[in-house]
C-alpha cells in the first residue's frame, strides 16, 4: 500500500502548517502588545520610533490578512467547497442553456 505513506505525509504537513499558524499567531499578539504600548504612552517618538511602529502595524495587518485567508481556506475545504461547486453548477447549467443573468 503505497498510498498509506503519502496520506501519513499528508497528515503531518497539515498538521506541520496548524503549528506554523499557531506561532504566527503567537507572534502577532507580540505586536499587538508592541503596538498598544506605543500608543499608549504619552511620550513623543523620534522620526525613527515613528517609522518603526508604522512597520510593525503594517506587518501586523498584513499578518492579520493571511491568517483570515488561510483560515477562509481551510474552511472551503472542510466544507467541501459546497458553495463553490454551487456556483459552478450554476454557472455551468446557465451557459448550458444559453440564459443569461441580468
Amino acid at each position: 500500500m503505497a498510498s498509506v505513506p503519502i496520506l501519513e505525509s499528508e497528515a503531518a504537513s497539515i498538521a506541520g502548517v496548524g503549528d506554523q499558524v499557531d506561532e504566527i499567531k503567537r507572534e502577532l499578539e507580540f505586536m499587538k502588545a508592541f503596538l498598544a504600548d506605543a500608543d499608549g504612552g504619552n511620550k513623543a517618538h523620534t522620526q525613527v520610533e515613528e517609522v518603526w511602529i508604522r512597520s510593525v502595524r503594517d506587518l501586523a495587518n498584513d499578518v492579520e490578512n493571511i491568517i483570515d485567508e488561510f483560515m477562509y481556506h481551510m474552511y472551503e475545504q472542510q466544507i467541501g467547497g459546497g458553495f463553490a461547486r454551487w456556483l459552478h453548477k450554476t454557472i455551468t447549467f446557465q451557459s448550458t442553456f444559453g440564459i443569461s443573468v441580468k
